[in-house]
C-alpha cells in the first residue's frame, strides 16, 4: 500500500486556525453592535429633544414635597403641562396615598441596589468564564449614572436647591434593568454564540452542583418562562421607580422619562462598544473527535 503524500495529510493546528479565523469572521459579521448603536442613538436623540423642549417651553411651578425627608416646597424652574396633569392624575389615583411603599420602590434606583446588582452580575459572568460580559456589567451602569449626573447642570431644571432632569434614581434603575437583560441573555454576542446565564439550584453538600454555599452559575438556564420572568421583572422595576419618584414629588414626569432614555441609551452604547471592540474571553472547551 502506497503511503499518503504529505500534501494529503492535513495539519490539525493549521486546520484549527483556519476554522477559528472563519468562525471569528462570521461572528464579527453577525455582531449586534450596529443594533445597539442604533438603540443608543435613538435614546440619546430623544433625551436631547426632551431637554430642549423643557428648556424652551417649561414654566415655573411650586411643588410641595410628599416626603418629609425633603424640603416641604420645591420651586421647579421649568415644568411642562404634561408634568402638571400627570402629577394631578397620579395623586388622585389609588396609588396616591401609598408613600412608604413608594420610597421602598424608589430605593431600587439608589446606590446600594446599584452596587448589589452590579456585584451579582460581575461575579456571575466572571465565574462563567465570560470576561467580556463581566467587564460590561461593571462598566455600563456606572457610566450611565455618571452621565446622568453630568447632564443635570447642562439641562438646568432647578428643583429646590438641586437639578432634576434627568432623575438619578430612574437613570440608575433603567441602566440596571438594561444591563440585567443584556448580561442574562448575552445580547452583546452574535445570536448563534449567545450563552444565557445559568443559576445554580441549592443542593446538599457533596452533591454535584450543590454545597453549603451555592454559586451563581449552574443548572437552571435563563430560558423559557424563567427568562421571560427576568425580562418582565427588569422592565417593571425601571417603570416602577420612574412612577415612584413622581409620586413622592422628588421629580416630574419628564425627569423620569429623561432618566429612562439616559439609562437605556448609555447602556446600549456601551453594549455596542463591547460587541464591536472587546474580545470574547471564554474558557476553551476541548472537543474530542471520535475516529
Amino acid at each position: 500500500m502506497q503511503p499518503p503524500l504529505m500534501a494529503d495529510v492535513a495539519d490539525p493546528s493549521t486546520a484549527g486556525e483556519a476554522v477559528g479565523s472563519k468562525d471569528r469572521a462570521q461572528g464579527q459579521a453577525r455582531s449586534p453592535w450596529g443594533w445597539w448603536l442604533l438603540v443608543g442613538a435613538v435614546s440619546a436623540a430623544g433625551f436631547v429633544a426632551l431637554a430642549v423642549l423643557v428648556s424652551l417651553r417649561g414654566r415655573g411651578l411650586s411643588l410641595s414635597s410628599n416626603d418629609q425627608n425633603f424640603t416641604p416646597t420645591a420651586e421647579v424652574g421649568s415644568a411642562l403641562g404634561v408634568d402638571v396633569r400627570f402629577q394631578a392624575w397620579l395623586e388622585a389615583s389609588p396609588l396616591g396615598g401609598h408613600l412608604r411603599p413608594a420610597r421602598l420602590v424608589a430605593a431600587l434606583g439608589g446606590p446600594v441596589a446599584m452596587v448589589m446588582v452590579m456585584v451579582v452580575l460581575v461575579a456571575g459572568s466572571w465565574r462563567a468564564g465570560d470576561r467580556r460580559r463581566a467587564k460590561f456589567a461593571g462598566l455600563a451602569p456606572l457610566l450611565a449614572a455618571l452621565c446622568g449626573v453630568a447632564a443635570k447642570p447642562l439641562v438646568g431644571r432647578q428643583v429646590g436647591f438641586s437639578f432634576g432632569l434627568p432623575s438619578g434614581h430612574v437613570t440608575a434603575a433603567a441602566a440596571l434593568a438594561a444591563t440585567v437583560v443584556i448580561v442574562s441573555f448575552d445580547l452583546v454576542a452574535p445570536r448563534a454564540d449567545r450563552r444565557p446565564l445559568r443559576i445554580r439550584r441549592p443542593g446538599r453538600a457533596g452533591s454535584p452542583g450543590g454545597g453549603p454555599v451555592t454559586g451563581l452559575i449552574g443548572s437552571i438556564g435563563l430560558t423559557g418562562l424563567l427568562g421571560a420572568a427576568v425580562l418582565a421583572a427588569a422592565v417593571l422595576a425601571a417603570v416602577a421607580v420612574a412612577v415612584a419618584v413622581v409620586l413622592l414629588r422628588w421629580h416630574l414626569l419628564t425627569d423620569s422619562i429623561a432618566g429612562l432614555l439616559m439609562g437605556l441609551g448609555v447602556v446600549a452604547l456601551v453594549a455596542a462598544f463591547a460587541a464591536r471592540w472587546i474580545p470574547v474571553e471564554r474558557p476553551m472547551v476541548a472537543r474530542v473527535r471520535r475516529r
